[in-house]
């Protein structure tokens, strides 16, 4: 059953619900002049005419709020309950697309630095490995170039008038590498460069490409110079090489 109000600053009536003045523990806020006031029931004087409040506009709920909420007692938010749970829906929105846009991009990072990820962190290896397959990309041998070191190197000439490269390298890390690929340099008596010459991990001798962690490993390697202009290539005078530099690097 409805409660009949009425406002006391512009006179207004209203029909109000139980529900709702229980709601906002007695409290409502006048449609017409906007004024807040404790909603009793209406009683008419004596000798009143009964007056037709079937017409009577709805009052708005109001929420009396803590002291501490505004220099007066009342609360700055003029919003009712359904504007306040549109807000929290609103907030679930961005709540949902802060986590869609985290995920994503935890994804991209994933397929982005796999090969690290596999070869650094091995719980990681079976979930990552599931995830390549989905997104159909490959996992690879991680490439360190920092924890390569050649710990050394020698560059002779052999008998038949060649070189032969030595050269001892280590992965410094604790966790699997692809095997690097080598940059020789060779220098003139002015340290001009004569010739540079790249090889591939097979080139080396290195048919697996794996570097194991902590591991030593010992190069020999034939280097052949091209002697005639009739082969393709430049031509190297052999007797012009003095000296030589040698780069473990991941083309």
């Amino acid at each position: 059953m409805s409660v009949i109000t009425q406002c006391p600053a512009c006179k207004t009536f209203f029909r109000v619900s139980p529900e709702l003045l229980l709601a906002s523990e007695g409290w409502g806020r006048c449609g017409q002049c906007r004024e807040v006031f404790e909603a009793k029931p209406y009683s008419p004087p004596p000798q009143m005419p009964a007056l037709d409040f079937s017409a009577s506009p709805m009052l708005d709920a109001y929420r009396f709020p803590a002291a501490d909420e505004s220099e007066n007692g009342y609360s700055k938010d003029e919003s009712s309950f359904s504007q306040g749970a549109s807000g929290g829906l609103r907030l679930l929105g961005w709540v949902l697309l802060v986590l869609v846009l985290a995920g994503a991009g935890g994804l991209q990072y994933v397929l982005h630095e796999r090969d690290a990820l596999v070869a650094q962190k091995s719980l990681w290896a079976a979930p990552i490995q599931k995830v390549c397959a989905w997104a159909g990309c490959e996992i690879r041998p991680y490439r360190d170039a920092d924890a390569v070191v050649i710990e050394g190197s020698s560059f002779s000439r052999t008998a038949a008038g060649d070189f032969r490269l030595s050269l001892t390298l280590k992965n410094t890390s604790a966790y699997e590498l692809a095997a690097p690929a080598l940059e020789l340099t060779l220098t003139d008596a002015l340290d001009q460069v004569v010739l540079r010459k790249v090889m591939a991990p097979a080139d080396l001798g290195w048919p697996s490409g794996r570097f194991m962690p902590e591991h030593t490993v010992q190069l020999d390697v034939a280097v052949q110079l091209q002697q005639s202009a009739d082969a393709s290539g430049p031509v190297v005078a052999t007797s012009n090489v003095a000296g030589y530099r040698v780069l473990a690097f991941y083309p």
